[in-house]
């Protein structure tokens, strides 16, 4: 029996997605240890937030919490060490 098993590609999700709230769940997968930085930033280019991550394993996750001035809308979330870059879409929502 043949079976085949499908790769995992690098790079970074983050979940919920759409967020509800102030906190956000970014998953790195296959991404190599270091530390890191991210922005966020919105469709006017501004950088709404920013901070580092100390990745330490091959798979993790981290927590992150936005300032809860953070408005809804669409934005890019950007991690990047050196040259190494990853993005991905980020939608804020909020309910009451």
């Amino acid at each position: 029996v043949s079976v085949k098993t499908k790769s995992i590609k690098d790079g970074i999700s983050i979940w919920p997605n759409p967020v509800n709230g102030n906190t956000i769940k970014l998953a790195m997968q296959n991404i190599k240890a270091g530390k890191y930085a991210y922005t966020i930033i919105n469709n006017a280019g501004q950088a709404i937030s920013s901070g580092t991550i100390n990745h330490i394993a091959n798979q993790q996750i981290e927590t992150i919490n936005l300032n809860e001035m953070v408005a809804e809308g669409n934005y890019i979330f950007y991690l990047n060490q050196g040259n190494l870059s990853y993005q991905t879409k980020l939608v804020i929502v909020k309910t009451k």
